[in-house]
């Protein structure tokens, strides 16, 4: 009930601040996913997904044709992530990162829109500008992480190790000094 009228709150004055506020909670959520590990992180990671999906809706919902496409998108990862978890279809990760990345660039276009060729310059605005910046940086990740789907051997000199093994290769190098 509490969230429902949040998202209410939301209007053309202060949207992007939810939508900042989102993708900085995806961003902070994956990096601890990252250095937790697997198992009840993954599933809490596509929660903070499946919010930040309903607060960009929320956030966009002001630019009519982008808020379809995103309704589509949303069910189409969803089902992506039913199929994957009930299923196990690896080539699901594939879909499932196309469709993020198809999801952030049309919030990003969407953003862009708003932020650059409507109205003045606002405090909204310019947190605009920073959701801007993060969407940027998220879209290259996802495309990086396609790359790696699809050729797992195509970035050199670099050795895949999990964040856990980083973590514990640095603690070990500061205690031994």
């Amino acid at each position: 009930m509490e969230m429902g009228k949040r998202l209410k709150k939301i209007n053309e004055d202060n949207n992007f601040f939810y939508l900042t506020v989102a993708l900085v909670a995806l961003l902070i959520s994956s990096a601890l996913a990252e250095i937790v590990g697997q198992g009840v992180i993954d599933h809490i990671l596509q929660v903070f997904i499946i919010v930040t999906f309903i607060v960009c809706l929320a956030s966009l919902r002001f630019d009519k044709g982008w808020s379809r496409f995103l309704i589509t998108l949303v069910c189409l990862w969803v089902l992506a992530t039913l199929v994957k978890a009930v299923f196990n279809i690896r080539e699901m990760d594939f879909v499932m990162l196309a469709l993020t990345f198809s999801f952030f660039f049309g919030t990003f276009k969407s953003t862009a829109k708003q932020v650059l060729f409507h109205g003045k310059v606002n405090t909204n605005k310019v947190i605009g500008s920073v959701a801007l910046f993060l969407l940027l940086g998220l879209m290259w990740a996802i495309v990086y992480l396609i790359i790696i789907e699809y050729s797992p051997q195509a970035f050199t000199g670099l050795e895949a190790i999990t964040w856990v093994k980083i973590s514990l290769t640095r603690r070990i190098s500061v205690s031994s000094r």
